[in-house]
């Protein structure tokens, strides 16, 4: 997993904080329960349950659980089949996940059996259909390969989607970290700099290979991509061809 810190943090655990608020609203919302799936630091829950809910989340390993315990947030270990399918949740998390997994055809059927009926499923992945993904193919930011599994566009997700039981009743294309960054980190890939050097920086995992005037030089390059990039990224939100989606879907009634 991806651990950033110093200002990136900052700026990320605000971003999904607002993200919170506009799912949820500002105010609580009781009796509630949320899950998040793959809930890394666990900043969105953190979040729902300043705002009274009761929340949960999940991680593959106990070693990335730690980081969402040491903010004393409820996780298990493991994948859904450890929870009995009782509709128990108001809200699934699925954020920058579902590419990763091995089926995820079975993990939304499972995220089904949890929800309450009317229950919401938020999630969020790559758009493979996006302007971004087409314009750099394998330099592609958003493609990360090896570590995401699977890609969708509009149709594939929402095909998967009604498959599992669920019905798509929002869909958005704008992401204000995503969109940016990625264009500028494509950007750099497609001119030949170490493949996500800049996030590898960010995170705190500079190669060796990685000399101060290379890092110097992109650091150059990535400010004048800067305005192209935000340029292009309204324009894509506006077409619908942002890099990300972000599907707000209901259980529909069996």
């Amino acid at each position: 997993y991806r651990r950033y810190g110093g200002l990136t943090q900052v700026t990320l655990r605000w971003l999904y904080r607002w993200r919170v608020r506009r799912w949820v609203g500002r105010r609580p919302q009781l009796p509630a329960a949320a899950l998040e799936i793959g809930c890394g630091q666990g900043w969105m829950l953190q979040a729902l349950r300043e705002r009274g809910w009761w929340v949960a989340g999940t991680e593959r390993t106990t070693g990335s659980a730690k980081a969402a315990v040491v903010n004393g947030l409820p996780i298990f270990v493991g994948g859904l089949e450890a929870l009995q399918p009782i509709p128990r949740f108001d809200v699934i998390i699925l954020f920058h996940v579902l590419e990763h997994l091995a089926d995820p055809r079975d993990t939304l059927r499972d995220c089904a059996a949890l929800l309450k009926a009317g229950g919401r499923l938020i999630l969020s992945v790559p758009n493979f259909h996006s302007w971004q993904a087409r314009l750099f193919g394998s330099h592609w930011f958003h493609l990360d390969v090896p570590r995401h599994l699977y890609h969708f566009e509009s149709r594939s997700l929402g095909r998967t989607l009604r498959r599992a039981g669920f019905e798509i009743v929002d869909m958005s294309f704008v992401s204000f970290e995503h969109d940016l960054y990625g264009w500028i980190q494509s950007f750099l890939n497609i001119l030949g700099f170490e493949q996500n050097l800049m996030t590898k920086l960010l995170m705190g995992q500079v190669s060796g290979r990685s000399s101060a005037g290379v890092v110097a030089v992109m650091a150059g390059v990535s400010a004048v991509f800067v305005v192209p990039s935000l340029l292009l990224s309204l324009c894509s939100w506006l077409t619908r061809s942002g890099a990300i989606m972000e599907v707000g879907a209901v259980k529909t009634e069996t």
